[in-house]
């Protein structure tokens, strides 16, 4: 008898885990540097073909360093484009930009300025599942719902490296 009773907890404690095993419901992705990517349609297909499997809401984080210090400004979004162009398109998927030190000029004189035109930019894509959450260069924390149960706080940690104009 007590060895019933000992196979009995165990299969209950094996089927009550189970049951309490949370599910994945949003997956998120980081990405840095997107300015030094150099094939980004390649890199982009590869992120894009890796969350299509995952099949539930998905973010896209970019964590600055959106553009490559020295291009020339005609060529300063290109990357970005690219990016967009192929990883917005899934209507479980947003992306989110937060500037980092290269964005803000190298952390030089006209880093507030470059921010501000790269955040023009961003937002005149005009895609809803687009986002920009620091609203011109400013420091933040923002909150940013990704879905009915996760929250993104965003904070422009560049905003308290930077030593030139700033909005305040």
């Amino acid at each position: 008898m007590p060895r019933v009773i000992i196979v009995f907890i165990c299969w209950l404690l094996w089927t009550s885990a189970g049951a309490q095993r949370a599910t994945i419901s949003h997956s998120v992705a980081c990405v840095g540097n997107a300015g030094d990517i150099e094939h980004a349609a390649d890199y982009a297909r590869a992120v894009s073909e890796l969350l299509d499997t995952v099949g539930h809401n998905q973010t896209i984080l970019f964590t600055g360093d959106l553009v490559q210090s020295g291009e020339a400004f005609s060529q300063r979004f290109s990357k970005i484009d690219t990016l967009v162009a192929s990883l917005y398109r899934h209507s479980r998927r947003k992306l989110v930009f937060i500037p980092g030190d290269r964005d803000w000029d190298n952390s030089g004189p006209d880093g507030w300025e470059d921010v501000r035109q790269l955040e023009e930019y961003v937002k005149a894509l005009n895609i809803d599942n687009v986002i920009w959450p620091l609203e011109s260069g400013c420091p933040g924390p923002v909150r940013v719902d990704l879905d009915l149960t996760l929250n993104m706080i965003a904070i422009n940690t560049q905003w308290w490296n930077h030593r030139h104009i700033k909005p305040t």
